[in-house]
């Protein structure tokens, strides 16, 4: 497999822009897959940078419904018109953010859940969308999840009400034996989709790429240094997994990281290439 950062908060050169959004493009030897298109229009420069034409990918997964995983779909449609776009049910219904400023729209843009190319997930199960490549949700326990979430809200009859994420989903694409888990932002906690992972997929994956919003976007002063030490315990448990991370896992919580996880994380950055 060869992964292709296209949007990130970071980017390898001045070749690449940068965002606070997140895009991966997988080449396998049967299917080129994206996981999310970033915030905006910056994945058609990007992939363009790094040879990628975005019409020949054959499948797109949408981890869930925020902007800077969704902001780039229409550029995406635009170039694509042909591949299936996966995403999980209440990944177009109003998401929010509380901010300093008051509460922020940062969701999806709604007319295109009618689009031809959309595919709606009801199962938290596996839902096996080719020979190699599957989704599935449900990871439903509360251990260690990220407290940035608190921030995070959806839109009901009764208001503003704290998002339980169950429009989040992840994808999973099986090569040669190798498994790779994508995570985009992990709100459900990454250790707790980790076990959700084990318990369908019947073990650990070998490589984990994606967010583990352990940081604050806008403060990247402001992290739990107590759950990110747990959280890296909790991982490097998982002897033989890679972990590739960036994007909403912040800077400083990376550190924390790398101090228990050493050669099993790397960086994310936008133009960088990962061959599995």
């Amino acid at each position: 497999m060869k992964l292709t950062v296209l949007a990130e908060n970071t980017a390898v050169s001045s070749k690449f822009l940068s965002e606070h959004g997140l895009s991966i493009h997988v080449q396998t030897s049967s299917d080129c897959i994206l996981f999310d298109m970033g915030a905006s229009n910056q994945i058609e420069q990007n992939a363009t940078s790094c040879n990628i034409n975005l019409s020949t990918v054959s499948y797109a997964v949408l981890s869930h419904g925020h902007y800077d995983h969704g902001g780039g779909l229409l550029t995406f449609l635009n170039k694509n018109q042909t591949a299936p776009i996966f995403v999980h049910k209440g990944a177009f219904e109003p998401h929010y953010s509380r901010r300093t400023s008051g509460i922020a729209f940062i969701g999806l843009p709604e007319h295109l859940l009618n689009h031809s190319q959309i595919r709606i997930i009801s199962d938290d199960n596996i839902t096996f969308i080719s020979e190699n490549l599957s989704v599935f949700s449900g990871a439903k326990s509360n251990i260690l999840c990220p407290t940035s979430n608190q921030k995070l809200l959806i839109q009901t009859d009764d208001g503003y009400e704290p998002d339980p994420f169950e429009h989040e989903q992840y994808g999973v694409v099986n090569e040669h034996g190798k498994l790779l888990l994508y995570t985009g932002c992990a709100h459900r906690g990454i250790v707790n989709i980790l076990s959700r992972f084990c318990e369908l997929y019947g073990r650990a994956p070998d490589v984990v790429i994606g967010g583990f919003h352990l940081g604050d976007p806008r403060n990247p002063l402001s992290f739990d240094e107590s759950l990110c030490r747990k959280t890296a315990k909790a991982l490097s448990r998982f002897h033989s997994t890679q972990y590739l991370t960036g994007h909403c896992t912040g800077s400083f919580p990376y550190k924390i990281l790398q101090e228990s996880l050493h050669d099993q994380i790397k960086p994310l950055s936008a133009g960088k290439v990962f061959f599995i």
